[in-house]
């Protein structure tokens, strides 16, 4: 008589596309929500941390029920093959299952003929579902810890919140029809359907517990924060435990086809149920899987007999430590007993009544703060408190970028300015201007204990009221002062009545604050106003400069004519000189050749014209011919040109 097949390999077809499709389709989800998460933090979309986080973990608790469809689908494909079956196929031909009844009779009995094809399909089934499960595991635990890193932001406001949490809540129920689908399978059809139930809770915590977050943090709680931490932490322990089962098989044997398991279990996501846990049911599982009873355990029933009153115990101690506070040297604290203010204490360890009967209202002891009188955006007001966290701050380098804080440029428009009207007189009218002032205050509780007790129950916000007083204050001021007087005016002198005025307010309001100093960063005209300025600048310096050129000029000029005139009176006063100087000397020669001519007469005037002839023809030759000579005696003068004619060229002989 041949064993009957098993159900689940029988039917192993049956579940097996439902199997392959939820493996898909969950891990499509998971692994889309994850990559478009990453795809808009690239974007740096604002305000957008706290929601992209919250589709990260979405996408991870996606991927662990992806881990159980796919281990699930790979063993119901290698049990479809041990059937003999195909997908079209809903029952094999007679031939076929007798044939399969006789090879799997062999087969239990452990016979030593032993299909090969089923080792190979058994290693290989094996090998791909440790591959898949670890891969889906690990991108879940990647996937929690990139939304712990890039979640923070801003939250999303109230409206915004409570239909994110509708949506989640809404998107949950068709995992919850899922979960209870799996819960009604018959674990002999398909022993995986209990791994897959148990599984599918973690997405379905995971949405009910952020929708449930999203709507209390639309609802003005803020408690809901640790919700996303408490389920990635649930992530990380369900992946961590996949990973080490699937390590723990790497040390196993590979079991026969017909006995292979999904290695895709979880007992902490087990434990993820709205019941307590049954006591009969942990104690059969107990003794079928070790072989211990927990009922008969003398132990366990101590335990069991002692937990009511150890307990009672420790919860009485626990709230008594409540009574007990610590304080540390910036902190002092207001004690209430029976809701009555009893007494300001100071640092250190403080011993009072528990919680309620004894509250300690914490108070600042000595901290600093610095606040502008305007604020466009809060982060300025958080960032310049002077705390040891604040100090620890590392600051930028003399080659970084120039910091955003250390702009003092006043043609820009800074976030921490406060614009005023301020009076002025235009052509003998009244009229009004604008001026931009940057005032920092720096102020602290008062370290007196009244100061203390006001601070604890007289407000609520002491930075809003100092930079409100303190805006009230200086609107009066620039009510009543010119844009000229403003600008003139001593800032240390306006630094110290605005700190006296401001500290005189916040006393009248029984505030308990004390303003310490007044920081007038800068006071200037509207940025809107410089181009305007800018142009009266370049203007002034534009007529400067030309006046500059100008007389230059005429300098260069007045130079120029100097020296032309200083050359020609030179010139004049040399050429009279030379001319005085041919005058003398023509009357010294005068009166040698008058003086020549009173002694010598006709031979001075002889040699003279001979003087003259020769001067006038000196480089002439002459031949003088005294006219007293005859002309039998006359000389013959020969002009011609007596030298020797040049040498002729003899003829050539043949």
């Amino acid at each position: 008589m041949t064993a009957p097949i098993p159900p689940h390999i029988a039917q192993a077809g049956h579940y097996l596309p439902a199997l392959t499709f939820l493996a898909l389709m969950f891990g499509g989800i998971g692994m889309l929500a994850l990559v478009g998460a990453i795809i808009a933090s690239l974007m740096t979309l604002p305000d957008g941390g706290a929601l992209l986080g919250a589709v990260a973990l979405i996408g991870s608790s996606l991927l662990i029920p992806t881990t159980g469809f796919a281990a699930a689908g790979l063993v119901g494909t290698a049990r479809r093959q041990l059937a003999g079956v195909t997908s079209s196929e809903t029952k094999p031909p007679k031939p076929q299952e007798e044939i399969f009844e006789t090879e799997f009779t062999r087969y239990r009995q452990n016979e030593p003929v032993q299909d090969s094809a089923a080792r190979d399909v058994s290693s290989s089934t094996v090998t791909w579902m440790r591959t898949l499960v670890s891969v889906y595991a690990l991108l879940a635990a990647g996937g929690v810890i990139w939304s712990w890193r890039h979640s923070a932001g801003v939250v999303p406001d109230g409206s915004i919140g409570l239909i994110l949490g509708g949506v989640l809540i809404v998107l949950a129920f068709p995992i919850l029809l899922l979960e209870r689908t799996c819960a009604n399978i018959d674990p002999n059809a398909l022993p995986e359907a209990g791994q897959l139930q148990w599984l599918l809770r973690v997405p379905l915590a995971t949405m009910l517990g952020l929708g449930v977050g999203f709507i209390s943090l639309g609802a003005g709680f803020g408690w809901p924060k640790w919700i996303g931490l408490l389920l990635g932490i649930l992530i990380l322990l369900i992946s961590a435990e996949l990973i080490l089962r699937v390590a723990i098989t790497l040390f196993l044997p590979v079991p026969p086809l017909e006995e292979v398991r999904s290695v895709a279990e979880s007992v902490l996501a087990r434990i993820l149920r709205f019941a307590l846990p049954n006591v009969t049911s942990v104690n059969l599982a107990v003794e079928r899987q070790f072989g211990v009873d927990l009922s008969r355990s003398w132990a366990i029933g101590f335990v069991a007999r002692a937990a009511a009153p150890v307990g009672f115990t420790l919860l009485l101690l626990t709230w008594g430590l409540t009574g007990v506070t610590a304080l540390g040297m910036d902190t002092r604290a207001v004690y209430e007993r029976f809701g009555a203010p009893v007494r300001v204490v100071g640092p250190g360890l403080h011993v009072g009544l528990p919680w309620p009967l004894g509250i300690m209202r914490r108070v600042e002891f000595g901290v600093l703060h610095a606040t502008p009188v305007a604020v466009a955006d809060a982060s300025l007001v958080t960032g310049s408190d002077f705390t040891p966290a604040a100090a620890s701050v590392r600051l930028p380098t003399a080659e970084a970028m120039n910091p955003t804080g250390a702009d003092r440029l006043w043609d820009e428009t800074h976030p921490s300015e406060a614009s005023y009207l301020v009076a002025s007189a235009t052509d003998g009218r009244q009229s009004f201007q604008s001026v931009d002032i940057d005032i920092r205050l720096v102020y602290r509780v008062g370290l007196s204990d009244k100061a203390a007790m006001a601070a604890a129950y007289q407000i609520e916000n002491p930075d809003q009221l100092v930079r409100a007083s303190a805006g009230r204050l200086l609107s009066q001021y620039f009510a009543s002062h010119t844009l000229l007087g403003v600008l003139v005016a001593n800032r240390e002198t306006f630094a110290v009545e605005l700190r006296t005025a401001l500290q005189a307010e916040l006393d009248r309001l029984n505030s308990g604050q004390e303003v310490l100093a007044v920081v007038v960063e800068e006071v200037h005209p509207p940025p809107g106003a410089a181009n305007a300025y800018h142009k009266v600048q370049a203007a002034e310096i534009a007529s400067k400069v030309s006046v500059a050129t100008q007389t230059g000029a005429a300098a260069r000029n007045k130079q120029t004519a100097q020296e032309e005139a200083i050359r020609i009176r030179d010139q004049a006063t040399a050429s009279s000189a030379e001319t005085l100087g041919a005058a003398q000397a023509e009357q010294e020669l005068f009166d040698g050749d008058h003086l020549a001519y009173t002694l010598g007469g006709k031979a001075f005037l002889l040699e003279r014209w001979f003087d003259r002839v020769r001067t006038a023809l000196g480089r002439t030759n002459l031949v003088i011919v005294d006219h007293r000579l005859s002309g039998q005696e006359a000389p013959t003068i020969d002009l011609r040109d007596l030298a020797p004619p040049a040498t002729l060229p003899l003829p050539r002989s043949n």
